[in-house]
């Protein structure tokens, strides 16, 4: 958890310059898709799928690295 950390959030990164970039980089990755003939629960069902598949390539990363 460290690492991630660390890697993700450079020192002096202020909670709102993190949540401002990750709200950047999620709006970047759903604004791929476009979502027609959906009804609104459709559309919520889809985004959380691509949510979920994107946050578990992030969890495939290798547990420990050595620096």
């Amino acid at each position: 958890a460290r690492y991630n950390i660390d890697s993700e959030i450079p020192d002096g990164t202020t909670l709102e310059e993190t949540v401002q970039r990750m709200k950047k980089e999620w709006t970047d990755k759903l604004d791929m898709f476009v979502v027609e003939g959906a009804d609104e629960v459709q559309t919520e069902v889809f985004y959380t799928g691509v949510a979920h598949a994107l946050q578990a390539r992030q969890s495939l990363r290798p547990l420990f690295i050595r620096h």
